[in-house]
């Protein structure tokens, strides 16, 4: 099955993810419209499309959401589209697939923004992600997740480039050490529920040493020496305990 919409498409359902309209396109209606492929930027995968011919391209797709990834899947993404376009990936739902996510970011060299499931980029013992230099913005806020030392030092392998990360955790009292793994990093964002229950009984909440803004359903925190600050992170972890 496939769902795909055109660039116009501005609304989001809960999850933040484009509202599009999932349908199973017969081959011979894409042979009759292959000129529409050509305006279709925003594409929804959930398993192998029907059709297999080179006639049926998308030559401009910029963002890409994948559910139920899988090595298949993958390859036909390769095989039918411009992958050197895609600026946006977003995969959840699926089982670990390490060596499918590599092969994906591979192909797409251009992509700064990536969501994925936390449990896809922290794995057992096996394959593992290669490192990505060029993804900025890693939103890892789909499910509640721990955030423990070795979890940081694993995505910091990962994307040493990060700039911009979103978490979706109450573990908070490892944040100085995004400091050493993350040098990079320029903002940190939370769910705002996540904030909300750590800071409304923190002993420092009238002056928090830092500079946040809400954003949609997050708090972003912009990063400085202060958002560093060990005695307020660990005064916080205390006060959520």
């Amino acid at each position: 099955m496939m769902c795909y919409c055109g660039s116009d498409v501005s609304r989001y359902d809960s999850r933040h993810l484009p509202v599009v309209k999932w349908q199973t396109t017969p081959e011979r209606i894409l042979d009759d419209h292959n000129h529409c492929l050509s305006t279709i930027t925003r594409l929804r995968l959930s398993s192998m499309p029907c059709f297999s011919s080179r006639k049926n391209y998308f030559k401009n797709i910029t963002f890409l959401a994948l559910y139920n990834l899988n090595i298949a899947l993958v390859e036909w993404i390769i095989t039918y589209i411009n992958c050197s376009r895609i600026t946006e990936l977003v995969i959840i739902l699926s089982n670990k697939q390490p060596k499918a996510i590599n092969t994906l970011l591979k192909h797409m060299s251009n992509i700064r923004p990536l969501k994925i499931d936390f449990d896809q980029l922290i794995l057992d013992q096996g394959v593992s992600i290669e490192k990505t230099t060029h993804l900025k913005r890693l939103d890892l806020s789909n499910e509640p997740h721990p955030f423990r030392e070795k979890d940081i030092a694993t995505i910091a392998q990962f994307f040493p480039c990060l700039e911009h990360l979103v978490i979706n955790t109450v573990d908070l009292h490892n944040i100085p050490l995004m400091k050493i793994y993350l040098p990079k990093l320029r903002s940190l964002s939370f769910r705002v529920n996540n904030f909300v229950q750590l800071f409304d009984s923190h002993p420092f909440q009238h002056s928090i040493p830092f500079v946040f803004q809400p954003e949609s359903n997050l708090i972003k925190i912009w990063v400085d020496q202060t958002t560093f600050d060990k005695v307020f992170w660990q005064t916080s972890n205390n006060s959520s305990a």
